[in-house]
């Protein structure tokens, strides 16, 4: 490992794979303060099974999550030396503008993907700006996703909480619009928040450079201990 270097592990949000990181992968292994990237994929579109995480963690660990991705980090309590954190919230809809809304739109998404999957997918990516030709999907994996999305309360994961997390939020995402009061209810001593005027839901992957300079920014000020 290279002095002062983190290994990271990225998690991808519902409805996607693991190739949203490549892009910012790609930047992220030439830095100096990169020893390795592992991105790990949810088998949304393959065979397994959504399994147990097999602890890749060292004590120089830094996670990644892109929405769903949090809620699936908190369920498998990774420990790890800090997270960021992309648009995910310990309830995906609670933290929201018109909660209630959000979570009635939620069980009808629900509800819809049992009949027809594929077409809840293809208005999913077309809310991402996004085209996606899969020629078979994890139906199991994808709707316990959306299952877990509805039922969980993780709150209390989160706040137990020691390691560093930085929050970004997009004011005008489409998926998770957040409310600013509600999340600020997130915010704590070892957690730090920024809202972005953004409506890109796959930031990370179409825009790279600037998702590495949210790393960049976690890393070169003192808010990750060194």
């Amino acid at each position: 490992m290279k002095n002062n270097s983190f290994d990271f592990i990225f998690i991808h949000g519902w409805g996607f794979d693991k190739f949203i990181w490549y892009n910012i992968s790609n930047l992220l292994i030439k830095e100096k303060f990169c020893s390795s990237v592992f991105c790990i994929d949810l088998n949304f579109f393959s065979k397994g099974k959504d399994e147990k995480f097999k602890s890749r963690t060292t004590k120089k660990t830094i996670v990644v999550t892109h929405s769903y991705g949090l809620h699936w980090f908190l369920k498998n309590k990774i420990e790890c030396e800090g997270l960021i954190n992309l648009f995910g919230s310990p309830d995906f809809t609670a933290y929201q503008v018109e909660s209630k809304k959000k979570k009635l739109l939620l069980k009808k998404m629900i509800k819809n993907f049992k009949n027809n999957p594929e077409k809840v997918l293809q208005d999913f990516y077309s809310k991402c700006n996004f085209k996606f030709d899969k020629s078979s999907i994890n139906y199991e994996n994808l709707l316990n996703a959306l299952n877990y999305l509805d039922e969980d309360k993780l709150e209390r994961e989160f706040f137990k909480i020691k390691f560093k997390i930085m929050s970004y939020y997009l004011l005008d995402d489409p998926i998770f619009t957040p409310s600013e009061e509600k999340i600020q209810k997130l915010k704590k001593e070892n957690h730090k928040i920024e809202f972005i005027k953004n409506e890109d839901h796959l930031f990370p992957m179409n825009q790279p450079k600037k998702t590495l300079n949210f790393i960049k920014k976690f890393i070169q000020t003192k808010y990750v201990d060194r």
